[in-house]
């Protein structure tokens, strides 16, 4: 080879050298720059590769921190080693067809740890095609945006908890975007309400939707503040109140681009405001405001008219205050206390005179306080006024008295008298003879006599004044007499006592003067008082009780107009009338949550269906009813028949029989062991008479008077037999009013007897079907059966009516929580339905003794209630109730509850 030969290979060598080279470092950089790449990868992201079928291939550090699993756990895996569950099928079945078809797929999910605990990543998943397309692994990077959704969550959280929802609207395109709480908040449910600004307008009610609009393009065109209280009408019919609050994001020329805010449900407030002005109403109180600077006086709504001003014209001010609205004589009295407001902060209470425009003269209590800035400068006078003519009258007329009794003390005498202890004498003055309306020409006075004369609930007081003088040396007293003519007169003793050397007393000399006037007075401003305190306590009570009052009617009417709409076999325009019935029920209903009625608040009130009952029948039926609380207790019940059994009486059938099962189990429960139980039925005089005898311990005369007093059970709370000590109470007042009466007769060991009786009627007797009376017990059908405590008729009436269509259950009833928790643990029903508001024991103490009963705790107990404010059913659920129903019911989800809690029971039945 010459040497241009070898020269050419050796060029040729070296340049290929040099390019390799240069491809080596083009590799070299390239490799470190793919390492450094990885590495920010592998520092930032959550990444791990799989096959095909899902297995994991690699893991890196990230996935293992974020995980809890270590790499060799995760490799030859499948990727659902961290599936949380959370997310319903179709998403991974979308994620799944997205891959296998060559796409990438970019989501949100939500992962398990290996402790169990969850995360949530946002991910990317890629998958690598072979030649023919094909995905043969995929490589998945994941960020952690845990912290992200869990902000979300809180504050999806605080609006749901706070009722509060956001939107944004864009001005310039129309958008609108709301957030998941606006929806609710008018009436639907979330995400099935369009977000559009014609929705919102048209969901605001009728007479605030101009004054939202106004609202609205006040912000947006001149910048106002946009805070609005405003209704809104849901598609049922509810008002609801709803505060805005919203401003406008605009750009460096001013023009709006968005507006911005958020809204919340002010309905309870609002009700609390309309009930704090009715309170201040029936107490003649009211709120106000004087403002330093300006002179201006705010006024609440009550204050108007206890100055008997117009709301709408008149504007009322400090200087008008002391000129047109004060009586001229209390205005310096005013000043001054309103100076001393201003020197040292208050409170300050000043009672004074005011005028009406029709020079009318009244008086009010005013307490007032400053209010000052940080620096301590009074900025405003606030505090309450009150009309208090009424009691300052009381006040006036007292103090006459008081000054009228004092002259007749310094011009006339007083009755004057003298007692020997020892004999008995008695000297009275003839003053003292007008006053106990004596004449003195036929009685002699002795202390024997007085003490006829004294009122008989007065004489403890006497003797106790006596031992007291026998220490103190003086008798001082004030009691009550009875005059001939059987008026009753207040009167005052005064004496000094002489005392014997062993400390008797022998002798009282003083005077007796009548103090009835004053008595009277005070008794009248006692029962002012009273008066006062209870309207207090019924205004308090008014929002708790009133949704359960007007509820409770509410439950039967709607109850049955779904049970007529329900019945196959009424025609499609009574369907369409039962719907139209429930339809102004519903919106009744809404009407009681909203307004503030005092006219319902009366005590004492009974709702009776009077009607020809059966007594036959309804003797059955409550022996019935009692049979299992007689089996367990091992008492015989007989029916002893009578003259009586076959006749009719005018009565409420569902009262009448929870007067005779309060009877009968009350003979059981304070029964003797194995012992006995008689009911029998006699007519007499155009009434019929139902007699329960027990053979039991019988009551002692002594407490025989106490029978029917309310809380009373006359020892019995320290025993073992379960009770209120209120169900003889109801019972009177039951039968009584009925037309009706009760009693009973009773000796001690030998039993009792407490009969009923009831005005005879001449309609027909129904036949009834029952098994013979005897002395065994009577059975009850052996199907499955439901308990349903509730002393409301109406509700039990509608609930006997819904268990109709329920052939595999049959419905029990108990009026009183105490009978109903015999019955479930002598027979466990299937499931107990049950009022929270009974006579004696309430639901929720009814609930703990069939929860903490072995016999009972595992029957299912479903709250059936009016109660229906705010926190009553997750307050209830707290408790353990399985399922918190209100009224008025709705049948279908009725139906639903029972099936559900019951199921057992009807597969048995």
């Amino acid at each position: 080879m010459d040497a241009r030969q070898l020269a050419a290979v050796a060029s040729l060598c070296a340049k290929r050298y040099r390019q390799t080279k240069e491809q080596v470092d083009i590799l070299r950089t390239t490799l470190y720059e793919r390492e450094r790449q990885q590495h920010a990868l592998d520092a930032h992201a959550i990444v791990s590769i799989a096959d095909a079928a899902g297995n994991i291939l690699y893991a890196n550090d990230r996935f293992c921190e974020a995980s809890g699993y270590s790499r060799h756990e995760l490799v030859g895996k499948i990727r659902r080693i961290v599936k949380s569950g959370m997310h319903p099928a179709e998403l991974y079945a979308d994620l799944w067809q997205t891959i296998s078809r060559g796409l990438i797929w970019h989501g949100e999910l939500c992962n398990r740890r290996k402790d169990g605990s969850f995360y949530w990543v946002e991910t990317t998943i890629v998958p690598f095609l072979d030649d023919e397309g094909r995905p043969y692994q995929y490589i998945s990077i994941r960020t952690d945006i845990t912290h992200v959704k869990e902000a979300e969550q809180r504050l999806t959280r605080s609006q749901v908890y706070a009722n509060i929802g956001t939107w944004d609207w864009n001005i310039e395109t129309g958008d609108l975007y709301w957030s998941d709480r606006i929806a609710p908040l008018f009436g639907h449910r979330e995400g099935t309400l369009e977000t559009t600004y014609e929705n919102f307008l048209a969901a605001v009610h009728p007479d605030d939707r101009q004054q939202v609009a106004d609202a609205v393009k006040a912000c947006v065109e001149q910048g106002a503040e946009y805070n609005i209280e405003h209704r809104v009408v849901w598609p049922d019919g509810t008002v609801r109140w709803l505060i805005e609050r919203g401003d406008v994001v605009r750009d460096a020329a001013g023009s709006p681009l968005h507006m911005l805010g958020v809204v919340q449900d002010i309905t309870e407030r609002k009700l609390a405001e309309v009930a704090l002005e009715e309170s201040q109403r029936l107490a003649r109180l009211g709120n106000w405001t004087v403002d330093l600077a300006s002179g201006d006086i705010s006024w609440s709504k009550e204050v108007y008219s206890l100055f008997n001003r117009s709301l709408h014209d008149y504007r009322p001010t400090l200087p008008a205050y002391y000129a047109e609205l004060t009586y001229p004589e209390d205005v310096d009295k005013l000043r001054q206390a309103a100076q001393r407001i201003l020197e040292n902060g208050g409170p300050e209470r000043i009672d004074h005179r005011i005028l009406w425009p029709d020079g009318s003269v009244r008086w009010v209590h005013l307490e007032g306080y400053a209010e000052r800035d940080a620096a301590g400068t009074p900025l405003a006078l606030t505090g309450m006024i009150q009309d208090i003519t009424e009691r300052k009258h009381t006040e006036m007329a007292l103090e006459e008295s008081r000054k009228r009794l004092e002259e007749a003390q310094s011009l006339a005498k007083l009755g004057y008298w003298s007692a020997d202890k020892t004999t008995g004498a008695l000297q009275w003055s003839d003053e003292i003879y007008h006053i106990f309306g004596l004449d003195p020409a036929h009685f002699t006075p002795s202390v024997e006599t007085f003490e006829r004369a004294v009122h008989p609930d007065d004489a403890e007081l006497i003797l106790a004044s006596e031992r007291r003088a026998a220490e103190s040396g003086v008798h001082d007293v004030v009691h009550r007499i009875v005059r001939p003519d059987g008026e009753v007169r207040y009167v005052r003793e005064l004496a000094h006592a002489r005392v014997g050397a062993n400390g008797e007393l022998l002798q009282l000399t003083g005077t007796v003067q009548d103090v009835t006037e004053l008595k009277q007075a005070e008794h009248a401003m006692l029962r002012a008082k009273e008066a006062a305190e209870a309207a207090s306590r019924a205004k308090s009570e008014f929002l708790a009780s009133m949704s359960h009052e007007l509820r409770t009617p509410l439950n039967s009417i709607l109850g049955f107009a779904q049970l007529f709409s329900m019945d196959p076999a009424l025609p499609s325009h009574g369907k369409e009338y039962a719907r139209e019935i429930e339809r102004a029920g519903q919106h009744l209903l809404s009407l009681v949550n909203d307004l503030i009625d005092l006219a319902r608040i009366e005590a004492g009130k009974l709702d009776l269906f009077p009607a020809p009952v059966s007594v036959k029948a309804v003797v059955a039926d409550s022996l019935a009813m009692v049979t299992p609380i007689a089996r367990d207790r091992g008492i015989r019940l007989i029916d002893a028949g009578g003259s009586g059994k076959d006749t009719m009486v005018m009565a409420d059938s569902t009262r009448l029989q929870q007067v005779l099962i309060n009877l009968l189990s009350n003979a059981i429960k304070y029964n003797r062991p194995a012992g006995a139980v008689h009911i029998a039925c006699h007519t007499e005089h155009g009434a019929t008479r139902i007699a329960i005898t027990d053979n039991g311990p019988g009551i002692p005369a002594e407490k025989q008077v106490r029978m029917f007093s309310a809380f009373d059970r006359l020892g019995a709370e320290r025993g073992q037999v379960e009770g209120s000590g209120i169900g003889l109470v109801i019972t009177r007042s039951i039968v009584e009013a009925m037309g009706g009466s009760i009693g009973f007769e009773s000796a001690e060991g030998r039993g009792s007897t407490f009969w009923v009786t009831l005005p005879a009627t001449t309609a027909a007797v129904c036949a009834v079907d029952e098994s013979p009376a005897s002395d065994t017990d009577t059975a009850l059908a052996a199907r499955a059966y439901v308990l349903y405590i509730e002393d409301n008729p109406m509700n039990l009436h509608l609930m006997q009516r819904i268990f109709t269509a329920r052939d595999n259950l049959q419905l029990r009833t108990a009026h009183t929580a105490e009978i109903g928790i015999q019955l479930a643990r002598v027979e466990p029903p299937a499931l107990v339905m049950m009022d929270i508001n009974l006579p004696g024991m309430d639901g929720y103490t009814a609930l703990q003794i069939l929860k903490t009963d072995s016999a009972t705790a595992a029957v299912p107990v479903v709250a059936v209630t009016a109660n229906a404010m705010k926190g009553d059913e997750k307050r209830g659920l707290k408790a353990g109730f399985d399922a918190y129903i209100t009224k008025p019911i709705d049948i279908p989800m009725l139906f639903s509850v029972i099936d559900k809690l019951a199921h057992g029971a009807s597969r048995d039945a």
